[in-house]
């Protein structure tokens, strides 16, 4: 009885039935009649329509046991590519480290992976498509866009199923490099002396780190104790970047080159260093070197070339992508997501801060970032408790603050800001201009208490009490710098809408000179790279306010004797900062000309009164002529520091 059940045919589906008796759902028997006509058809005399029988395709091949399979054979693939087979491998003793393997030098590997756990798995599918891509792919990080030119190209490999099509894609050498295009070893750099370097390695965690984070300060500390340096390059030009920009704040004579200023500090580390071609896959210490080289020529006569390290990072996120910024292979590594995150964050912030400061738009889209965009995951176990709360606290605020820097460039100077600046637009404008101060407002209600700017300042109060100062300066000067790029382009609209742009620019500039007065009375050291230019624009501001008494501007904002005083001691503040810093001497001296003309025009009954469309750039113009001489040194490439 079992047996006969086990052969019993499966039950034949039913013939299909007739259109009427389809829609009224009712037995068609239809194909059991000689004619082809239904009963019911038949009955009452309808057409008994058929329609046409439905296309079905061909049985799917593929079996639950093949699935499986094919599952094994992933798992088995993504074994072979896991971290700890890379960790077994790295864990061999080698000559200089490649740039992929980063991600192997901060973490700590737990387990074996098995070298030949890839070789029990024969792909040919997936083995030639691989290699077709070899020659166009520059490493497992890439990243394309949906516009990306080989995506034809690869649906053409895709479709190969027959041997001969195998055949010809083994065929294709695509895995062949010229000598002269093969990754280049790492360069060998000359490093100081280890107690320079440590001294040097301790001021730049303490005056630069706060403010701009982008290194991740324990992880940088164990790879430089393991002697990285040695064997990495990639991680040697950072050390270089590192110990370049913490020379400005050196007093030890071995940072100068040997014959000039202390405007040299800082040259014989930061000329050794290439940033120019990348190598094959995109390494998170390449991404650090260009953020602190922008930060390091910032400081020399080729400020311009700032800009230009800038972008180039930039162009390495973009190139890594969003998800492997975010999603690195290897998902165990903490540290490794977490200096992504803090590189993308800081070439954002600085992007905005400069875009501002060299009037150009910014470079940095965070669209392509937007849905990976989150602020990164500080581990107590990988991160001192007390770095972890300074670094979460202030990079959030200091992120959100550039996004409104960004947004004002945007708005306030984009593309159609002529058209905005006409009389029939200029309500628009205004309304665009309240926006952005109450967006800057609820910023500044949502500070919280050990970021508010207060003079008062007692090292022993926090472990970390000077930091959350400085952090608390930078903050405070960059949302008074924000108001007055805001409200800049109304002063000298007219007099009822110059007034209070003028009254409020007035302000911002007194208490950015006030707060950075403050700060290095109590601070005694050079000031930071974030506050020079907002200091030159907040004295700029305080001496376009001396065309209050030669114009309709009201008298109760036009120069006098504290707005003066606060504009000589924002010279005194350039001044100091000269001594290691070239631009900010040239800063220095275009202002001291920019009095000059103020005080003639006051004084001189013979200059003819200044019309309400007075601007900042035709101030600027009055200065003429200026000493193209020392205003050079922002555009030269010097080969040496006889221009200093």
């Amino acid at each position: 009885m079992l047996a006969s059940d086990h052969h019993t045919q499966p039950k034949r589906k039913l013939d299909r039935s007739c259109e009427v008796c389809r829609k009224q759902k009712i037995k068609c028997d239809g194909a059991q009649q000689d004619t082809g006509i239904c009963s019911h058809c038949a009955e009452f005399n309808i057409p008994c329509v058929y329609s046409a029988p439905v296309k079905r395709g061909p049985k799917k091949k593929a079996s639950v046991t093949e699935l499986l399979q094919r599952i094994a054979m992933l798992e088995a693939k993504l074994r072979a590519v896991s971290v700890s087979r890379l960790c077994a491998a790295c864990s061999q003793p080698l000559v200089h480290a490649p740039a992929r393997d980063l991600e192997l030098e901060v973490s700590n590997p737990t387990q074996e992976g098995s070298s030949d756990s890839s070789g029990e798995i024969d792909d040919l599918e997936e083995d030639a498509l691989t290699a077709q891509f070899a020659c166009i792919s520059l490493g497992s990080h890439y990243s394309f866009g949906a516009g990306f030119d080989y995506l034809l190209a690869a649906k053409a490999v895709a479709e190969k199923n027959s041997a001969r099509k195998r055949e010809a894609f083994e065929a294709l050498n695509c895995q062949y490099a010229p000598s002269w295009d093969q990754e280049p070893t790492p360069d060998y750099y000359v490093y100081p002396d280890n107690d320079l370097m440590a001294a040097l390695v301790g001021l730049y965690f303490e005056n630069v780190h706060s403010t701009l984070p982008i290194l991740h300060r324990d992880a940088f500390e164990r790879a430089l104790s393991a002697k990285l340096h040695l064997r990495d390059g990639k991680f040697g030009a950072t050390l270089l970047a590192v110990l370049a920009v913490a020379s400005q704040y050196s007093d030890d004579p071995r940072v100068l080159v040997d014959g000039y200023s202390a405007q040299s500090s800082g040259w014989m580390y930061m000329t050794q260093i290439q940033l120019g071609l990348c190598s094959y896959e995109i390494n998170v210490y390449e991404v650090q070197t260009a953020f602190l080289l922008s930060l390091y020529a910032l400081t020399t006569s080729k400020a311009h070339s700032s800009w230009i390290y800038l972008g180039v990072g930039i162009r390495f996120l973009q190139q890594r992508g969003a998800r492997s910024v975010y999603q690195p292979c290897f998902e165990d590594c903490e540290t490794v997501r977490d200096m992504w995150s803090r590189a993308l964050w800081c070439f954002m912030c600085l992007d905005r801060i400069l875009s501002v400061q060299f009037g150009r738009p910014v470079g940095l889209d965070l669209d392509a970032f937007q849905q990976q965009l989150v602020l990164p995951r500080m581990d107590f176990a990988i991160q001192p408790p007390q770095e972890a709360v300074n670094y979460q606290s202030y990079i959030a605020i200091y992120v959100r603050l550039c996004k409104i820097i960004g947004n004002a460039m945007d708005r306030v100077y984009g593309s159609q800001f002529r058209a905005r600046r006409e009389p029939k637009n200029c309500e628009r404008h205004q309304e665009v201009v309240a926006e952005l101060d109450s967006e800057l407002n609820d910023w500044v209600n949502s500070l919280p208490t050990h970021l508010r700017w207060t003079s008062e300042y007692s090292a022993t109060s926090h472990p970390q009490a000077a930091a959350y100062f400085d952090q608390a300066h930078i903050l405070y000067v960059t949302q008074n710098y924000l108001r007055i790029v805001i409200h800049r382009p109304f002063i000298g609209l007219g007099d009822v809408i110059a007034a209070p742009s003028m009254s409020i620019c007035t302000q911002a500039a007194s208490c950015i000179i006030q707060a950075t007065d403050a700060w290095l009375k109590t601070r005694q050291r050079l000031p930071s790279l974030l506050v020079v230019c907002p200091v030159f624009l907040a004295a700029v501001t305080l001496t376009f306010t001396m065309w209050g008494k030669q114009s309709d501007i009201p008298a109760k904002i036009s120069w006098s004797d504290k707005g003066e005083k606060l504009v000589a001691r924002a010279v005194e503040i350039l001044e100091s900062a000269e001594i290691r810093r070239a631009p900010d001497g040239v800063l220095r001296r275009m202002l001291i000309q920019l009095q000059s003309v103020a005080r003639r025009t006051v004084s001189s009954d013979n200059i003819p009164h200044f019309q309400p469309g007075t601007s900042i750039e035709d101030l600027l113009a009055q200065t003429a002529p200026l000493d193209y001489d020392y205003l050079s040194l922002w555009m030269q490439s010097p080969q040496d520091f006889e221009g200093f």
